[in-house]
């Protein structure tokens, strides 16, 4: 993973965040939350869009939407 590439933060298989990776100091990745989906549906309201926010889940993928 690298500065620049689209993430999916999964926390189970139908509720991610997905975003771009902004910075990666040590083991800690950061990324512009971009949108968020919980049980299978878009959250437009969550209140850390557009934010820069760490890791939160447990699996961490590649994401092209």
């Amino acid at each position: 993973m690298k500065v620049g590439d689209k993430i999916k933060d999964i926390e189970d298989g139908d509720c991610f965040y997905y975003g771009t990776v902004t910075k990666i100091n040590n083991k800690e990745v950061f990324y512009l939350l971009e949108g968020v989906i919980w049980d299978g549906e878009k959250d437009t309201d969550f209140e850390d869009i557009g934010k820069e926010i760490p890791l939160k889940w447990w699996k961490i993928e590649l994401y092209e939407d």
